[in-house]
């Protein structure tokens, strides 16, 4: 594994917080349970996006830290920067900034923060992504061994 992947790898770790992880599934496969699931897949972001949105998600929050301004068809994708050099660089781009939190805003004012943007996007405000038109769609075939 690369060390760009490695690092890639322990962010996604990270940003699961202390929350259990309730379940594990394969590529686009449907969660039978609820709270922090795992999906098995791709880390190209068209293609782990294509799986969350087979799988039956109907909303997305889409971490990064190096700037992916894409979105989905159909399915709304609130960016979130996880830093704030990121944010202000991106900021037509970016949906929330996660990165106010190392400069002393509490988790609990960002959660909130998610959830009312959650709310409005649910009730037909388009997220940055959509505004932009950066929907990636990308096809990926399924083999039995993924």
């Amino acid at each position: 594994m690369s060390e760009g992947a490695r690092e890639k790898a322990l962010g996604s770790i990270c940003k699961g917080g202390t929350t259990p992880i309730n379940q594990v599934v394969d590529y686009a496969e449907a969660p039978s349970e609820r709270g922090l699931i795992f999906q098995d897949g791709p880390g190209y972001d068209g293609d782990s996006m294509a799986g969350l949105a087979v799988s039956g998600a109907q909303l997305m929050f889409f971490s990064t830290g190096r700037g992916t301004p894409v979105g989905f068809p159909g399915v709304p994708v609130i960016k979130v920067a996880s830093n704030s050099r990121l944010f202000y660089a991106m900021r037509d781009d970016m949906d929330i900034n996660a990165g106010v939190m190392v400069d002393g805003t509490p988790r609990q004012a960002v959660r909130d923060e998610m959830l009312a943007l959650m709310a409005r996007v649910i009730n037909g405000e388009p997220t940055k992504a959509e505004r932009n038109g950066m929907d990636v769609f990308t096809f990926l075939t399924v083999h039995p061994s993924f």
